[in-house]
């Protein structure tokens, strides 16, 4: 099949789990088109799915669309079932495709923005470490631990702006430990002084 839709395509295993299970994906640079092989009926035995997969930077993120998806009978020879791939299902999957990549990329450009802040409020905490997040989730985080306090902030972002979210919790602060996290909490509303490196989110 993938030889027989040609542009780039070749086969990948992408297993979905002990659930899902495996499925193999004809993949070329973003689009990937999931192949599935129902088994559950007569009828579904003898026919093969075809759906294509949200864009990213590994198959461990991708879902299924929401949109078109072909089906085609197992007998058929596999020039003719690309021939109604390309046709298809192709022209709505590529615009699909492009609309999702560039979704895609902001969501990496707001990841990049939270971490880099979190990296320089850990900077400034006391005895502070900044926990890198790995699955691009909603926030990002600098904590802070000392023999007499702890706490946290949270970095939050949207379009081009960021918010925090901050725990400080004091059992006997030092003045001057107190005055550090203080004195940060008033910066946050300021843009930082310096730049730290960006951290790029993991591919794996």
């Amino acid at each position: 099949m993938a030889v027989e839709l040609g542009d780039g395509f070749h086969a990948e295993k992408w297993d979905r789990g002990p659930y899902l299970g495996p499925h193999l994906v004809l993949i070329s640079g973003d689009l990937r088109i999931a192949l599935h092989h129902k088994t559950n009926g007569d009828l579904a035995k003898r026919r093969l799915r075809f759906k294509g997969l949200s864009p990213g930077p590994d198959l461990d993120r991708a879902m299924c669309l929401n949109g078109p998806e072909v089906s085609a009978s197992m007998d058929r020879p596999p020039g003719s079932i690309a021939g109604q791939i390309t046709s298809r299902l192709l022209p709505h999957y590529r615009l699909r495709a492009v609309a999702d990549r560039a979704q895609w990329d902001r969501h990496v450009q707001r990841h990049t923005a939270r971490e880099t802040e979190a990296a320089r409020l850990a900077a400034q905490l006391p005895r502070g470490k900044h926990f890198p997040d790995t699955y691009l989730s909603a926030s990002s985080c600098a904590r802070w631990d000392s023999e007499r306090g702890y706490g946290g902030i949270s970095v939050f972002g949207s379009e081009g702006e960021l918010t925090y979210n901050i725990h400080l919790v004091g059992l006997q602060l030092s003045p001057a430990e107190l005055a550090a996290c203080l004195d940060l909490v008033h910066t946050l509303n300021r843009p930082p002084t310096a730049a730290h490196p960006a951290t790029i989110p993991p591919t794996g």
